[in-house]
């Protein structure tokens, strides 16, 4: 499908096997980066399912220009079950907008440190095993210090 055609899809509730019980509404009228963040998904060998994509595709609309704030919404709230994707989706989400945006800090938290440090192998593994990505971040993995640096300072 090319990148044109793929940015502008709309994934609605209906379209959903089993649509959200509570959920806003995607708004067709305004631009969004979800996908830009589908496509970082897939580059990193993980694509997202159809409740991520919508997730992300609202998430990510963005205010019409001239508005003050970039984004419609500045809180996102996911409420999901355990192992439903949430890290999963998390992860092209923030490299979205540490590529985007000069600046950002990212941070990802889990309940204990060996979690953490799972998780931050497997993101690292993601980017570096990614020939788009891995040209772009330079990682450090100093114990408390890991880092994805970005060229234009996020992190």
């Amino acid at each position: 499908m090319p990148s044109s055609t793929l940015a502008r899809r709309v994934v609605a509730p209906e379209d959903l096997a089993r649509p959200p019980r509570f959920a806003t509404r995607r708004n067709p009228s305004l631009r969004t980066r979800g996908g830009k963040v589908g496509v970082l998904a897939r580059e990193m060998g993980r694509p997202l399912k159809a409740h991520q994509q919508y997730i992300a595709d609202v998430g990510g609309e963005l205010n019409p220009a001239g508005s003050r704030l970039r984004f419609r919404y500045q809180l996102v709230v996911v409420s999901l079950p355990r192992q439903t994707g949430k890290t999963t989706l998390m992860r092209p989400v923030f490299l979205e907008r540490t590529l985007t945006t000069p600046g950002v800090e990212a941070y990802m938290t889990a309940q204990h440190g060996k979690d953490a440090g799972k998780r931050w192998e497997q993101l690292v593994a993601d980017v570096e095993t990614s020939p788009l990505l891995s040209s772009f971040v330079q990682v450090r993995r100093g114990k408390g210090d890991q880092a994805c640096m970005f060229p234009n300072g996020s992190y």
